[in-house]
């Protein structure tokens, strides 16, 4: 078992705050992502832990090939996107469903996020921070932890959630929460922050070994601007092929 424990604290008059000053690659187009993907392959061809895996990930600039060109994004398509999962998972099954989950987020913030939310994150994704955990939307039971209003544009988070291997070595942990207008809002908490401890659990010994992971939240201070409200979703042509933007069953279901 191993166990990370919080360092840090947010504050309301800020969007956010940056897990490091590190930096990542900026992808520029469709070519450049799947050239990257390969030359990303064939280094997690050599064996290696986990953590080194995951620092490639971000320094290859791949977190944010769904990042839209106007906040300085690649804003590749759906099928280049399932592509360059296609082409991880053919290397490291785990860091392939971390980057699916981690673009799933983008995602979210690219439809319901506001406007200085996605500033604030995109620049975050751009810099290389990954973000993990479970999507409330796609989660039968997102209640396990409660938000709760803190003062003005304040919150509290308190519960214990379990997810998978791509919560494990996060820099933002996605929370889908249960409010006290009893509404699902998703809350973005820095993995550092106090009261946050994540519980990794492994199966096996290389690197495509099985992360179990829980996350117990204890009076966690979350600002507003970093939780997305309920609501409904905004309309979205459907993609022409299964799997867009990364929902759950691909590449595992092509495979069976």
């Amino acid at each position: 078992m191993a166990h990370r424990r919080a360092g840090s604290t947010s504050t309301c008059s800020s969007s956010g705050q940056a897990a490091s000053g590190r930096r990542a690659h900026v992808i520029s187009d469709e070519a450049e992502s799947l050239a990257v993907v390969l030359e990303l392959g064939g280094e997690l061809a050599v064996r290696q832990e986990p953590r080194a895996g995951q620092d490639r990930l971000r320094a290859s600039g791949l977190l944010a090939i769904t990042v839209p060109a106007a906040h300085g994004g690649a804003d590749v398509g759906d099928f280049v996107g399932a592509e360059v999962i296609r082409l991880l998972a053919a290397a490291d099954r785990g860091l392939a469903d971390s980057l699916r989950c981690h673009l799933d987020h983008v995602e979210a913030l690219r439809r319901r996020g506001s406007t200085a939310q996605q500033v604030f994150f995109f620049a975050e994704v751009l810099a290389g921070r990954r973000i993990g955990g479970r999507h409330g939307s796609v989660d039968a039971h997102p209640a396990a932890t409660r938000l709760t209003v803190d003062g003005p544009c304040r919150y509290r988070l308190d519960g214990t959630e379990r997810g998978g291997a791509s919560t494990w070595l996060a820099d933002w942990i996605a929370v889908p929460t249960c409010g006290d207008d009893g509404g699902i809002h998703l809350a973005y908490v820095p993995a550092g922050s106090p009261g946050v401890d994540v519980l990794g659990h492994w199966q096996g010994a290389n690197r495509r070994t099985r992360v179990g992971v829980t996350v117990h939240l204890r009076d966690v201070l979350v600002p507003g601007s970093q939780v997305i409200p309920s609501g409904p979703e905004p309309a979205r042509a459907e993609p022409s092929y299964p799997g867009a933007r990364c929902p759950a069953p691909y590449p595992r279901d092509r495979e069976k």
